[in-house]
């Protein structure tokens, strides 16, 4: 089993860096995804993103060393915002992210004052994720990447 285990893991590795390159993931990057009237942006925290914001939220999460601040906004009240560790499992053949523990949870992430988080970027598979539900009560999950693109953090529906 230990020996098949590598190989899954290195195709998985290569999938994801093929997809986010491609852009085959949906992804969410500062803007509407075109249908979702609650949407959840996400980039690095930098004094030029922060500007035009009076106040933030630093969410005291643990890090590892290299870890960077990252910006969470919304366009409309996000419900029940959660920030958790990420895993995945293979079921029939595939491999799917999983929701683990979570780091970090608010009863609603608003427009007016978005969220810094410390996280790493260990790797290529995701290790971090968020969720929340919208206006229809609807619970939305994503995994935080870094673009195969270009470097940009980004957001992929799971």
């Amino acid at each position: 089993m230990q020996k098949r285990r590598i190989p899954l893991v290195f195709l998985l590795t290569l999938v994801l860096l093929f997809a986010a390159g491609c852009d085959l993931l949906t992804t969410i990057r500062g803007g509407s995804d075109g249908g979702d009237p609650v949407v959840v942006s996400v980039d690095f925290a930098t004094d030029t993103t922060l500007q035009g914001y009076t106040s933030y939220t630093t969410a005291n999460v643990p890090t590892a060393a290299g870890a960077v601040n990252i910006l969470f906004t919304t366009t409309a009240h996000a419900k029940g915002f959660q920030f958790f560790k990420v895993t995945y499992e293979e079921q029939g053949g595939d491999f799917v992210f999983v929701k683990g523990a979570v780091l970090y949870s608010t009863e609603e992430l608003k427009p007016e004052k978005p969220l810094v988080i410390g996280m790493e970027f260990a790797g290529a598979i995701p290790s971090r994720g968020i969720s929340y539900t919208d206006e229809n009560g609807e619970t939305k999950s994503f995994v935080v990447s870094i673009s195969g693109n270009d470097g940009s953090v980004i957001l992929a529906k799971f």
